[in-house]
């Protein structure tokens, strides 16, 4: 599991391994989830609260952060299209969260607006932009539908590492292209001045190394320079420019195509996204309308009277 405010959420250094989920309504029960040796412990706001008590339960959630764990504290607030959403990101995101689940995802303007609403949370609050994860959940068939435009929302891509031997934790951030492309990193010893370098077959496996592919050289001692010559699907050559001879190390960088993705270059989604957002913007007037109509038919019904003859 990782962390995925869209893409511009930090994803865990260490994948999360197990969840715990507590109703956060019942306080001893949070307490007792917080001291087990979970991964994550989740305090639920959705299914395992009561609609009358969802609003005292927010503050109760809050009031938790501050009590010792020993894992990550995520929160699973109400679906986007409900009543109650707003409201619990307003109330939760503080000093202490680490994380929020967001059920019944169904689209990607979905993960959008709960995107730009939590970056405004955080920047108001004083929070590290990016700093609280957000983690959709698909449980619908139209969220498997849409699922590719769910996956490619935008955003940056963040990673959050420990540093200074788990003291703190700092924010890393991706380099992203116009186009597909991925990257191994290796390094090799000149022999008399030549070397042949074999490409990882795992890594060739995802390129496509039939068309050309980029080498990036380092030498690591004093030569006459570097250069990469006969390039294969299967590897290249590295040598010492000028017939050099020398026994260097060096370090090198490849960067190949993505298989299946060679031609796609800043794609245009604008079409897309606008249909997507106007297909959100009916569903929500459809859940609107189904409300009111909910609310119509639990109107209580007078009594059936009868006509008195005088």
């Amino acid at each position: 599991m990782t962390r995925s405010r869209s893409k511009r959420r930090r994803r865990h250094a260490i994948p999360l391994r197990s969840f715990l989920f507590a109703p956060g309504n019942h306080p001893r029960r949070v307490e007792k989830a917080l001291t087990l040796d979970a991964d994550a412990v989740i305090l639920d706001l959705e299914d395992a609260v009561a609609i009358a008590e969802k609003p005292a339960t927010r503050s109760a959630i809050v009031a938790a952060y501050g009590q010792a764990r020993i894992g990550l504290l995520y929160v699973r607030v109400n679906a986007a299209d409900t009543a109650f959403c707003h409201g619990d990101f307003t109330a939760i995101v503080r000093t202490g969260l680490d994380g929020i689940i967001l059920p019944k995802v169904e689209s990607a303007a979905t993960i959008q607006t709960i995107d730009w609403l939590l970056g405004n949370l955080e920047r108001e609050r004083g929070l590290a932009p990016g700093g609280i994860d957000l983690i959709p959940i698909i449980e619908t068939a139209k969220g498997l539908r849409d699922i590719d435009a769910i996956l490619t929302c935008n955003g940056q891509i963040v990673n959050v590492v420990k540093a200074e031997g788990g003291a703190r934790q700092v924010s890393l951030y991706a380099m992203q292209s116009a186009e597909n492309w991925f990257e191994d990193f290796g390094s090799g010893v000149l022999t008399n001045g030549a070397m042949t370098v074999p490409l990882d077959p795992i890594f060739a496996s995802t390129v496509n190394t039939a068309i050309d592919y980029h080498v990036f050289l380092t030498p690591r001692g004093e030569c006459e320079g570097l250069y990469v010559t006969n390039l294969t699907p299967s590897g290249f050559e590295v040598r010492e420019l000028h017939h050099g001879s020398s026994n260097i190390a060096f370090d090198y960088r490849i960067v190949a195509k993505r298989a299946g993705y060679e031609n796609q270059r800043l794609e245009d989604v604008t079409e897309r996204y606008q249909e997507m957002r106007e297909q959100e913007e009916k569903r929500r007037q459809r859940m609107a309308h189904l409300r009111a109509a909910r609310a119509v038919s639990a109107l209580p019904v007078p009594p059936a009277t009868r006509a008195v003859a005088p």
